[in-house]
């Protein structure tokens, strides 16, 4: 029996959700000896879960992949010719529109898994018909939400397919207990910890915002990298948050600092599914999160295993914080994790894309 070839496409790999579940769904279809995989992203090799693997990139073109628009360029060229010379079947996570176009000049079936809520680029009729017009030409588009299933449907007249995050739980539990080699506040204090990139999406600025304001001991990490780290640190400084406030840099395991925090906040405008959520809820920690689009409020049941606060407010923020101080007690976050391990079941939803992709 001939294997089934597949193409993961990633020009740019950095360190977020859609990276972790590309990490996740490569270990557990290398256990499958019907797939045969690459990945096209502009590094050579990665490292997925302390395992070297190789990428399908040339080596002697990373240098050159300076910024963003030269990695899709040249991540385009090298799928360009995989699939003129093999018969594969592209999972496009990035540079959809490119990857679409490879694919239908070349005859190539292409699964497009959609990351975050449309909010995040469609600002005009314009880019609503040319989105929609490519999408169309999709073999089947994925995404990670029931929410996320109805913004593309009402967007793009799209039916999509909903696929859950792929969490890999093992390492999870092997990672959290992991020493923080950080020196961090030993005082007695409500510990909050953020993960995410520094950027307008994540909107790290509210929950700076509503801790100055709050009246109890707290102690937050902010984990990620980003454009807006100065800006972060700026207002914290003029605010005398400084000692109250640490930021730290990406780390390969940021599971030691979810271990580590009383309270996870999320506190993005718009999502998919946010890998984080699902990761704090796992390890039965409790959670403040927006309401944004489109994720949160399917996993989290106000007041019940979570909080949930009205999208960019400052004000809800602060209320839910009060909630929080005078509830935790209640121990939101045990019942968040038993509803987890239900609805991300990685094998269930292994069989799922791999029916998708046996059907084209």
């Amino acid at each position: 029996m001939s294997k089934t070839k597949l193409i993961f496409y990633n020009p740019s790999f950095e360190n977020g959700g859609v990276e972790n579940n590309i990490k996740n769904l490569i270990f557990l279809l290398k256990k499958n000896k019907n797939f045969k995989i690459k990945l096209i992203t502009t590094t050579p090799e990665i490292k997925i879960f302390n395992q070297k693997f190789k990428t399908g990139f040339p080596k002697f073109l990373e240098p050159l992949c300076l910024n963003r628009m030269v990695r899709y360029f040249f991540c385009s060229l090298t799928l360009f010719f995989y699939c003129l010379s093999d018969k594969y079947t592209i999972l496009s996570f990035q540079n959809n529109i490119a990857s679409i176009i490879i694919a239908r000049i070349t005859f190539t079936k292409i699964i497009v898994r959609l990351n975050t809520s449309t909010q995040k680029y469609i600002s005009n009729i314009f880019k609503k018909m040319f989105f929609s017009f490519f999408y169309n030409l999709a073999n089947i588009i994925i995404c990670n939400s029931l929410n996320f299933k109805k913004d593309i449907k009402k967007t793009f007249g799209i039916s999509a397919t909903v696929l859950n995050n792929f969490i890999n739980y093992s390492y999870i539990k092997k990672k959290k207990n992991e020493n923080i080699d950080i020196k961090l506040t030993k005082k007695s204090c409500i510990k909050i910890l953020n993960i995410g990139r520094l950027t307008n999406q994540k909107n790290q600025i509210l929950l700076l915002k509503a801790l100055r304001k709050v009246k109890f001991n707290f102690y937050l990490i902010i984990l990620g990298s980003g454009e807006l780290l100065q800006n972060l640190k700026n207002f914290s400084k003029r605010n005398k948050l400084l000692h109250k406030v640490k930021f730290i840099k990406f780390s390969k395991n940021p599971y030691k600092f979810l271990n580590w925090c009383d309270l996870f906040v999320l506190t993005s405008k718009y999502e998919g599914m946010p890998n984080v959520l699902i990761e704090a809820g796992y390890l039965g920690k409790n959670i403040i999160s927006s309401n944004c689009p489109t994720g949160p409020k399917e996993l989290i049941k106000h007041k019940f295993n979570g909080l949930l606060f009205k999208n960019n407010s400052e004000q809800a923020l602060i209320n839910e914080f009060n909630y929080y101080k005078k509830n935790q007690k209640k121990k939101f976050g045990l019942k968040l994790k038993k509803e987890i391990e239900k609805k991300f079941n990685n094998n269930e939803n292994l069989k799922k894309l791999i029916s998708i992709v046996q059907k084209l």
